[in-house]
């Protein structure tokens, strides 16, 4: 599932790291090498790629390391150009070891759950899927239902929208993620909402989760056990 992932390069982070040049600090945490305490300044920040190592660690799923970055006071918060954060490369990684303990720890450290990614990319499956999407969405994509559960305690807004009006719920519905349509189902996410469709092709301007499922001869997702 991940080399689909890393194939398809939908999820931004995970195509941020693969193509990550060399830097030293960098490098140790992907591998989870890196020495904190004394070593390297827990803030470093790789400026022409804007990584951090909290972001690498996490996105390696390295738990040891994100910890000791989080005692050592890196910022949380730190963000690409593309609003990637280190809670965003835990989630975009969603199929390697170790990065939902990863993402558990920076949601105990008060990481945004709320945090849009995704200004201005331009791949064709981008376009067509919607800028500022919320880590749900990427969750939800890839069918990680184990961190959606972790966003789901955090009390996550589960109908937020990209900019095309398009909710958590579309994504794992397309995706074929049942257990996320589930899980979302069952905190009350709306099946109603209206999405702006028109980038797909012979599609009408705008319709509804429901109307999408029909369209593709699908069961009314209401008849989705939760």
């Amino acid at each position: 599932a991940q080399e689909y992932w890393k194939i398809v390069r939908l999820n931004l982070g995970m195509e941020v790291v693969e193509d990550m040049k060399p830097c030293w600090v960098l490098d140790q945490a992907k591998v989870g090498t890196l020495k904190v305490n004394g070593e390297v300044d827990p803030n470093f920040m790789d400026q022409a790629q804007q990584l951090t190592p909290l972001m690498v660690a996490a996105a390696a799923g390295h738990h040891s390391v994100v910890d000791e970055l989080i005692k050592q006071q890196a910022d949380i918060h730190a963000q690409t150009s593309e609003g990637l954060t280190a809670l965003s490369f835990a989630a975009d990684y969603g199929f390697t070891g170790g990065t939902t303990r990863c993402f558990q720890l920076l949601l105990e450290a008060g990481a945004n759950i709320h945090q849009q990614i995704g200004k201005t990319y331009k791949r064709e499956m981008h376009r067509l899927r919607g800028l500022n999407t919320s880590l749900a969405h990427a969750l939800c994509r890839i069918g990680d239902d184990e961190k959606l559960d972790l966003l789901l305690k955090a009390k996550m807004d589960v109908n937020v929208v990209n900019e095309l009006g398009t909710p958590p719920l579309f994504e794992a519905f397309v995706s074929g993620n049942e257990l996320c349509v589930q899980k979302l189902l069952a905190a009350k996410a709306s099946v109603n909402q209206r999405m702006h469709t028109a980038r797909w092709p012979n599609w009408k301007e705008s319709r509804c989760i429901v109307a999408f499922a029909g369209m593709l001869g699908e069961k009314d997702l209401t008849s989705i056990k939760t």
